[in-house]
């Protein structure tokens, strides 16, 4: 709209709940040029941004705080535990769903990037951390375990929430098992422990073993698990959030009876995914790797009654160093990159707020 002088200021209607009032927009020139000013006169300073006010001698510029603020963020599941083998080959763990609204960098599963956060100063946000799915020796259900959500809450936001991964399937009846996830655990046994599947924007599906003896590969961020003598687990994805480009969120390898079957054990995905297991004798075995914590990735599978424990999650949130302001719970990483601060939460419940 043009530049509005006033001359000769009155009582004027400020609007109702509905709309917002504007303000004269001037320049400091246009502003020292007004004739008869009176006190109270107030404008909008386009030289400075800010509002000013007349007090009858001086002109004052009023000082605010920032109100509401841009925050980017990455946030991945934790990993879901490796099968068990007990003899046939374990499934790969699925990957930590994962979601980022960062310089138009892919979610899992070939998603889409997200919208950024828009924070209000004071209001205080909670930030969960899922943890990787524990694994161990044995052959109960307890053994196998999904990853935790992670997740971004608080007033005013749609919460975000990342999905844990899928358990790799292995000896244990598969009812027993949640190989469905953020992305989705390996099959283990051939066909006869189906692999699960990912979260549509979040994370890719497992993928089945080709004999009796092999796992297949747990998902990941970046593709699905591999299949063969034991699949490899499924990629993760590059995230440049912290400054430095990390993969992270790969899938679990298979596991495999090399005593039996031959072959070896699938690699760990790309991004912090752990290898798969082997069985190398009627009762001995090589572990399997676990996911990487902080990475979301998943375990690898067993040859045997080892499966690997998934990786912790991540939530990461990025904001320009000039709003922040350092209120946050200590269980986070605080670097630097350029004019921009990172925080990267590795507890399992953080809150975060720009302090008035």
């Amino acid at each position: 709209m043009a530049n509005t002088k006033i001359t000769n200021p009155k009582l004027f209607n400020l609007g109702d709940s509905t709309s917002a009032t504007q303000l004269p927009v001037m320049t400091t020139a246009e502003r020292i040029a007004i004739q008869n000013t009176s006190i109270g006169e107030t404008i909008f300073n386009s030289d400075t941004d800010k509002v000013e006010y007349f007090d009858g001698t001086n002109w004052y510029g009023i000082s605010y705080e920032q109100m509401d603020y841009t925050v980017d963020y990455l946030i991945i599941a934790g990993g879901g535990s490796g099968g068990n083998g007990g003899g046939v080959g374990g499934g790969g763990g699925g990957a930590g769903g994962y979601l980022t609204s960062y310089n138009n960098e892919p979610s899992g599963g070939g998603g889409a990037t997200q919208e950024p956060l828009t924070f209000v100063t004071g209001t205080v946000y909670t930030i969960n951390v899922g943890q990787g799915g524990n694994g161990g020796f044995g052959y109960t259900p307890a053994q196998y375990n999904p990853g935790g959500n992670s997740s971004i809450s608080g007033p005013g936001i749609t919460t975000i929430t990342a999905i844990g991964g899928g358990t790799g399937n292995g000896y244990i009846d598969s009812g027993s098992t949640s190989p469905n996830g953020g992305s989705g655990g390996g099959g283990g046994y051939a066909n006869g422990y189906p692999y699960g599947s990912g979260t549509a924007g979040q994370g890719y599906r497992g993928n089945s073993g080709v004999s009796i003896y092999s796992g297949g590969g747990g998902g990941g961020a970046g593709s699905i698990g591999g299949t063969g003598s034991a699949g490899a687990g499924g990629s993760g994805l590059a995230s440049t959030i912290t400054g430095t480009s990390i993969i992270r969120a790969g899938g679990g390898g298979g596991g495999m009876n090399t005593w039996q079957g031959g072959g070896a054990p699938g690699s760990g995905g790309t991004g912090g995914g752990g290898a798969g297991g082997a069985r190398t004798g009627s009762s001995s075995e090589t572990t399997p790797g676990n996911g990487v914590d902080g990475t979301g990735s998943g375990g690898g599978g067993g040859g045997r009654q080892t499966n690997g424990y998934g990786g912790n999650g991540t939530v990461i949130l990025r904001m320009p160093t000039s709003i922040y302001s350092g209120s946050h719970s200590s269980q986070v990483t605080v670097t630097t990159d350029g004019d921009y601060t990172i925080l990267e939460f590795y507890g399992i419940s953080n809150t975060y707020s720009q302090t008035i």
